[in-house]
């Protein structure tokens, strides 16, 4: 659809497809597509009818040169502004705050080993750590809203969720945090089958119990795709991956979407489906 017509909360946005990580579960792990161009980029925000909140994404979308004149566009438009990263150019924190004075509100941070580098040895093929960690603090420091996203891989990291619980028990997060946690999607490419992986229910009891979240929690979504909680001052939110091969009903279609190759907009999950193997 046309942007004028999009009724979406949230749209992604694939500004660059380069990455400077080769992670073992990426969904979309093909390299050879150009940065989106900023000026077409800027049109398709300026689109948009009503205020919501983009999400640029890649590919590591830090690697585009223009990714603070973006934010700050879509900021001056009335618009929210989230990235999700990998957290290695934001280990630098004058380059985050550049980001953040743009106008940036929110980072979404994967941290699938959060400080193990023996779990980023097999999911990254790189000890980062520490440049991980860098990156957390520099959130914290500079005040932005931060997701700290993590795969769960089943007998490998569930460790660090616990780690997380610690973390966040011991350090001052503003309210409005959130952990999210989701199963190894089998799309672009991944490391474990179906049958290895999490079930979504399993998932969510397995972070209910580690974050103490009681029976009946107050649930800010809830359905096929996404559960979140929330838990005091704290979002849980944990996601179903495993579906993406199998579609979405029109709930879960409702709330994202994604721009596409054309600058119009697709539903996010299903253009992904539709897509494997290309964008």
């Amino acid at each position: 659809m046309k942007p004028e017509d999009s009724k979406f909360k949230y749209v992604y946005c694939d500004i660059v497809h380069r990455c400077n990580m080769e992670c073992a579960n990426c969904y979309l792990p093909f390299r050879h597509y150009p940065d989106l161009n900023t000026d077409k980029v800027i049109d398709f925000i300026k689109r948009f009818k009503v205020k919501i909140e983009f999400r640029f994404i890649g590919g590591e979308p830090t690697l585009h040169k223009d990714l603070a004149k973006i934010i700050k566009e879509a900021t001056s438009l009335g618009h929210r502004t989230t990235i999700a990263t990998n957290g290695l150019r934001i280990a630098h924190y004058h380059y985050l705050k550049e980001l953040k004075d743009a106008g940036l509100k929110t980072v979404y941070l994967s941290m699938t080993g959060f400080d193990d580098d023996k779990v980023y040895e097999i999911t990254d093929k790189l000890k980062c750590a520490k440049k991980k960690m860098d990156a957390l603090a520099n959130c914290l420091s500079l005040k932005l809203r931060l997701s700290i996203g993590c795969i769960v891989i089943k007998n490998l990291n569930e460790h660090i969720i616990d780690r997380m619980v610690a973390y966040k028990d011991n350090n001052k997060m503003r309210i409005g945090t959130s952990f999210e946690f989701r199963n190894v999607g089998q799309v672009g490419r991944y490391m474990i089958e179906k049958d290895q992986n999490y079930k979504f229910d399993e998932l969510k009891q397995l972070i209910s119990d580690k974050f103490g979240i009681n029976p009946n929690p107050k649930l800010f979504e809830d359905n096929q795709y996404a559960w979140t909680a929330i838990h005091g001052k704290y979002r849980i939110n944990i996601t179903n991956w495993e579906g993406v091969d199998g579609g979405f009903n029109d709930e879960t279609n409702a709330r994202r979407g994604r721009l596409t190759q054309n600058f119009e907009v697709a539903p996010f999950l299903e253009h992904i489906k539709e897509n494997d193997g290309g964008y």
